[in-house]
């Protein structure tokens, strides 16, 4: 029985920290995984910004910026291209 634990144990707590992960899109509550205008994964440092009542994430804070110079139109097509 003792060696049954033994075994097991390493394998419950794998399962359970693969479980608590998230992405870091996740943690910042935003809709995209990927930056909309570069195609990188989402960062803490990138920001976001606010669209059609939803949190986009960016890689940088440069990104943001062109995001907003955008039509709604084009960060729509933007959003698509880059989280399928």
């Amino acid at each position: 029985m003792i060696r049954m634990r033994t075994l097991l144990l390493p394998l419950v707590l794998i399962a359970a920290v693969g479980c608590a992960a998230k992405t870091e899109a996740e943690a910042l509550a935003v809709v995209n995984a990927n930056c909309p205008m570069m195609g990188e994964p989402v960062t803490a440092d990138g920001g976001s910004t606010d669209f059609n009542g939803e949190a986009v994430g960016f890689c940088c804070p440069g990104c943001s910026k062109k995001f907003d110079a955008l039509e709604d139109a084009e960060k729509t097509a933007k959003l698509a291209e880059t989280n399928p």
